[in-house]
């Protein structure tokens, strides 16, 4: 967050010259991309509205500690953003969302300090529960198997097969994460989009951060189909059907 009060969004639609306009923040952490996708859609899907701007924004380092090999090595900081539209087009429509949390896995990545949770004398930015913290063994399990799990069931919901997927787009966690599932999916390499060893983990932001790089580097077109697939502090997971579609001038 920008500031904990007003919203990030609120400041970026007016800097955008948006006007009178819905505005909100979403906290959602590596997920929030994939969990915004879903409000999107259901937002165009009952009427409400025809377009919708949606960023993944995140300054991880403002929130790391570069005392701790276990974190620091990890992230970065980056923005990515779409604009999702209605359509007529069937075959320019997000086919499906599915999102999920569970508390109970709260503990293996979070930063303590911060919040109305939090009750501290001090805002001293050198203590160390102002600072991101991760169990990393424990969530590498819990991530494999819940982002596996989240893949195969949107994959039968919608009678999609792995091999029909042009761009698996993973949230770019670590290489041994995503290389983890790519091999459990039983995914050909150059179906697998990674950029972490570009940007890092730059969390809610990897995942667009990804998909222009291989718009930019003209490994997407228009009509492809993309798996995104994503896993964050909560812990929250989602994944998405998403055909990709070029802004139309």
């Amino acid at each position: 967050d920008y500031f904990c009060m007003p919203s990030t969004a609120t400041i970026i639609s007016t800097k955008l010259g948006l006007g009178n306009v819905t505005a909100f923040d979403i906290s959602a952490a590596c997920t929030g991309f994939v969990y915004v996708l879903s409000i999107a859609k259901a937002f165009i899907e009952s009427g409400m509205k025809k377009n919708v701007l949606i960023i993944g924004a995140e300054k991880l380092s403002a929130i790391t500690d570069y005392s701790d090999r276990g974190t620091c090595i990890l992230f970065g900081d980056g923005a990515g953003a779409a604009i999702i539209s209605a359509t007529d087009n069937k075959e320019e429509a997000i086919i499906d969302v599915h999102t999920g949390a569970d508390g109970q896995f709260a503990d293996l990545l979070m930063t303590p300090n911060g919040g109305s949770g939090s009750m501290h004398d001090s805002l001293d930015q050198e203590a160390a529960s102002c600072f991101m913290q991760m169990k990393g063994n424990e969530t590498f399990k819990v991530a494999v198997k819940t982002l596996t799990k989240d893949v195969v069931d949107i994959l039968n919901d919608n009678g999609i097969e792995a091999s029909d997927i042009k761009h698996f787009v993973p949230h770019q966690a670590n290489l041994r994460i995503i290389k983890a599932v790519g091999d459990a999916l039983k995914l050909d390499d150059k179906q697998v989009v990674i950029t972490v060893e570009k940007y890092g983990n730059t969390s809610g932001a990897s995942i667009p951060m990804a998909i222009n790089d291989i718009y930019e580097n003209k490994t997407l077109k228009a009509g492809e189909l993309m798996l995104l697939d994503a896993f964050g502090g909560g812990l929250t997971w989602g994944s998405a059907l998403v055909p990709f579609s070029p802004l139309k001038k």
